[in-house]
């Protein structure tokens, strides 16, 4: 069962628990919606609070670079320098990559559970559209990656939403989003960090913020989502 449905299941429970416990106490309705209210709060400022956590542990190079290494240790990928293709990514509280299946133009697409810190079997990646046949451009070596930089990133992403008044309004006070991978079409390497929907909200009612850096760690973008609106604004 995905766990952010069972996550919220789980919530409803609760909550609906609660109704049925503050029903027999004697409590006048508005006593009794004040309480659903407050555990709602307690609920949501945990969940930020544990989103927090892991956003800190991750402006670290250390779980970035044991995956990498854990990856590496695949059993079917050790028979050649791993290579990957696209963004090494972090959303939705886990790792994914594209690997060149070793021998091939193949791709295998694993997940990294941060949790349990065990990565996936690879699936494969049905590869479609014009670049199909030139897909091995955007291969490279998982050794070049840079960690240090992501971490950078993640810095300049927290620093910059901090001082811009714009940025800060909207700013939950994590990240959620990072990415870093390699653009053959001018031959560099390019990172994402994001603030993403929260995932208690849906898309409309969360505040989203885009920062793309180029390899030397400059600023290329900033967008912006406000809450109750679907467009984003350009920042920068």
């Amino acid at each position: 069962m995905n766990t952010k449905v069972w996550t919220r299941l789980v919530m409803a429970g609760l909550l609906t628990t609660s109704v049925f416990v503050v029903a027999g106490c004697g409590d006048t309705a508005e006593e009794k919606q004040a309480k659903i209210e407050k555990m709602i709060q307690d609920s949501a400022k945990q969940a930020q609070e544990q989103d927090i956590a892991l956003a800190n542990t991750l402006s670290k190079p250390a779980p970035w670079t044991e995956a990498i290494n854990k990856l590496k240790e695949k059993s079917e990928l050790k028979s050649a320098p791993v290579q990957v293709s696209g963004n090494f990514v972090f959303a939705d509280k886990q790792f994914t990559v594209d690997v060149v299946k070793p021998g091939t133009k193949e791709l295998l697409r694993y997940t990294y559970d941060l949790d349990k810190g065990v990565w996936s079997d690879g699936r494969e990646v049905e590869i479609v559209g014009p670049g199909k046949n030139t897909i091995d451009r955007t291969f490279y070596p998982i050794d070049s990656l840079n960690v240090n930089a992501m971490i950078a990133m993640t810095e300049k992403f927290t620093q910059e939403v901090q001082s811009n008044s714009e940025l800060k309004a909207s700013y939950r006070g994590y990240f959620s989003y990072a990415s870093m991978g390699f653009n053959p079409d001018n031959n560099s390497f390019v990172y994402e960090v994001r603030q993403t929907a929260n995932g208690r909200d849906d898309a409309m009612a969360s505040e989203m913020i885009d920062m793309v850096f180029n390899q030397d760690g400059t600023i290329t973008k900033i967008s912006v989502k406000q809450k109750g609106t679907t467009d984003y604004k350009e920042v920068m």
